[in-house]
C-alpha cells in the first residue's frame, strides 16, 4: 500500500499464498476462548486491525473490518444501533485512521495506540 501522492510505500501486506492461513488464523483465534474472555472493545480492534493487515482483498480492507468488528460488538452483547456511526466516526479523518492503523510498530506489533484510537470511536 503506498501513499497516492508520494508513492511512498508504508505498508507492505503478507504474501498472496500466506493470506488463506493467515484469515483463518485470524477467525480461529477471534472464536478462541482468550479471545472471549478479552473485553470486547479490545477483541474487535484487535480483530479490525489483524484484518486490516492480513489485506486479503485488493480494496475495500477497511471497510469490511468495520463491519466485522461491528459485528463481533453485536455477537457480545453491544447495542450496535448507535455503532451506525462508528464508521462515520473513522471516515470523518482518514488521515487519523491511517495515521493510527500505520503507527503499529511492525516489528513489535504494539497495538497500544491503535486500540487507544478504536476505543475513542466505540
Amino acid at each position: 500500500v503506498a501513499n497516492g501522492l508520494t508513492g511512498e510505500v508504508f505498508f507492505r501486506p503478507p504474501k498472496n499464498e500466506d493470506v488463506p492461513r493467515l484469515t483463518r488464523d485470524l477467525v480461529k483465534w477471534i472464536n478462541s476462548e482468550g479471545a472471549k474472555e478479552l473485553d470486547p472493545i479490545m477483541a474487535a480492534g484487535i480483530f479490525h486491525y489483524e484484518f486490516v493487515r492480513i489485506h486479503p482483498f485488493v480494496d475495500g480492507n477497511g471497510r469490511v473490518a468495520r463491519v466485522l468488528a461491528t459485528l463481533i460488538l453485536y455477537l457480545r452483547g453491544f447495542d450496535t444501533k448507535q455503532f451506525f456511526c462508528l464508521d462515520d466516526y473513522y471516515d470523518s479523518d482518514r488521515q487519523s485512521y491511517y495515521g493510527a492503523l500505520q503507527g503499529v510498530d511492525q516489528r513489535t506489533l504494539d497495538l497500544t495506540n491503535w486500540l487507544e484510537y478504536f476505543v475513542e470511536g466505540v
